[in-house]
């Protein structure tokens, strides 16, 4: 990957900071000096994967470790992860896992 420094500091950057709900392309392009634009085009090529994909799934991951390990609201995690509005948290995690997030604690809990 020609890109690979670049490519890896955006996901750093996610990964610190997903939690902000402001989180998006244009910011992060500012933080590696990039046009965000370019910056799109760059980490789908790269990657095989839109940022906004990449961001989004990264933030359901860190709700499904929520839902498994902790007994806070659906709406509490939605907000922690980035989130501004738990309806859309819910639509989002699941188009990524194939259930709802009450769906995935309650079939997961039930094998702990």
């Amino acid at each position: 990957m020609k890109y690979r420094k670049v490519i890896n500091q955006v996901k750093e950057y996610i990964h610190e900071n997903y939690k902000e709900e402001s989180l998006d392309l244009n910011k992060i392009a500012g933080v590696v000096g990039m046009n965000a634009n370019y910056l799109s085009h760059l980490y789908k090529r790269e990657t095989g994967k839109a940022f906004t994909s990449y961001l989004k799934e990264y933030r359901i991951n860190k709700a499904k470790e929520l839902l498994l390990n902790t007994k806070l609201s659906i709406s509490d995690i939605a907000y922690d992860v980035g989130f501004n509005d738990a309806h859309y948290f819910t639509i989002c995690f699941k188009e990524v896992t194939g259930v709802t997030p009450t769906k995935f604690r309650t079939c997961n809990s039930a094998l702990q």
